[in-house]
């Protein structure tokens, strides 16, 4: 008897898996899909570790990229913020673009003044030869003794004349009552504006080129007052107090392509303090036949400031992309293990929108995913 009781049951269980359709057994492992919030949530997602180079007090080198005498507009050891103008190269090309766009601007007002009084003169003269038409025209008007005492010839050739100060007098009222003179007087100082213009970019570029500024906070190192020789050339630097700065390369297509404002780094210090950084700018260059960029993050922690013992030279580096909004942070190995044919089906996001109807992937990490709740 136990042994029939034996059989039947591994009967029951081979119908029951060859009545099921892969679909069936599929549905029947969401049934046991695990609630989203049971996962850890994060606002950031691990992108790559790599190695990176830190700094303490960074030193930027101020250069001027064409020839000739520096102006400095701060002092040796000066304070300076970001943005803010430190040096000038050829000062004197500057104060003779600004002179000349001085009298540009100087020019293009008298210019439009003239314009403007030479369309009123027109039109007053217009006014007046209108009024003489009018007049021509009541001269000409004749009275039945005077068509009788000219005879048909001359009364012809008046009535002639008539018609053609009539004709003239019409063009030049319609002309006077048009915007004729303002159209070709808005037209006459829209080119003096596109010249005024030009001299003005010009001026700006002439400037641009030959200005540097701060590219941070910091204090300003002078080091020569002249550039000699195939620029750039260095001219000064820059050191930022305080302040901890990693550099790293960037070659991962997943890492380069992400937005650079939603990227971010930390770094353990031999002292076990963790700082986290933000990305500050980019630095490009061409590497080989190559092109990649040095990413600048500024690292901070809530613990204490940077060390140099601690913290200066090579680093592990870990880089995050930051989210917009706290996520459930899926991790894809268990699920690849378990759910690899249908992942290969539908991938990762019509997979987890198969298991979660309700939410979205936010992010697709090398490791984990960022899956959120639909509002």
């Amino acid at each position: 008897m136990e042994m029939m009781n034996r059989i039947a049951y591994f009967i029951s269980i081979l119908t029951i898996a060859f009545c099921l359709s892969p679909h069936d057994i599929f549905a029947q492992e969401m049934e046991k899909t695990p609630d989203l919030e049971s996962f850890e949530v994060g606002d950031r997602i691990w992108l790559s570790t790599v190695s990176g180079t830190v700094t303490i007090d960074p030193v930027q080198q101020l250069e001027a990229f064409t020839p000739g005498r520096i102006s400095w507009l701060v002092e040796e050891g000066a304070m300076v913020k970001e943005d803010q103008e430190l040096f000038r190269v050829n000062a004197e090309a500057i104060e003779l673009s600004e002179r000349d766009l001085a009298l540009r601007e100087k020019k293009f007002k008298n210019d439009v003044e003239d314009l403007t009084w030479a369309v009123d003169e027109q039109k007053q003269g217009l006014r007046a030869t209108l009024k003489e038409l009018e007049d021509s025209l009541l001269e000409l008007e004749l009275s039945p003794g005077e068509i009788e005492a000219l005879g048909p010839d001359v009364t012809r050739e008046l009535e002639t004349e008539k018609r053609r100060v009539e004709k003239s007098l019409q063009m030049k009222r319609e002309r006077f009552e048009s915007d004729y003179f303002e159209a070709n007087l808005d037209t006459e100082i829209k080119e003096l504006e596109l010249e005024l213009d030009q001299a003005d970019f010009k001026h700006r570029e002439i400037v641009q080129q030959a200005t540097v500024k701060a590219l941070s906070d910091g204090m300003v190192t002078i080091t020569q007052s002249d550039v000699s020789g195939q620029p750039p050339l260095k001219v000064g630097e820059l050191t930022t107090l305080g302040v901890a700065e990693c550099r790293i390369q960037l070659t991962e297509p997943r890492s380069r392509n992400a937005a650079k404002e939603d990227l971010m780094i930390t770094v353990q210090g031999s002292d076990g303090v963790l700082f986290e950084g933000l990305f500050e700018r980019e630095e490009p260059f061409i590497l080989g036949q190559s092109s990649t960029a040095t990413m600048i993050f500024r690292l901070e922690s809530d613990e204490t400031k940077p060390s140099r013992e601690a913290l200066d030279g090579e680093q592990i580096v870990r880089l995050y992309l930051k989210l917009s909004e706290p996520a459930s942070l899926i991790q894809k190995e268990p699920f690849l293990l378990k759910h690899t044919k249908e992942i290969q089906e539908l991938g990762w996001k019509g997979f987890l929108q198969s298991m979660w109807p309700d939410a979205e992937v936010v992010y697709i990490g090398p490791r984990v995913i960022a899956v959120r709740r639909k509002e």
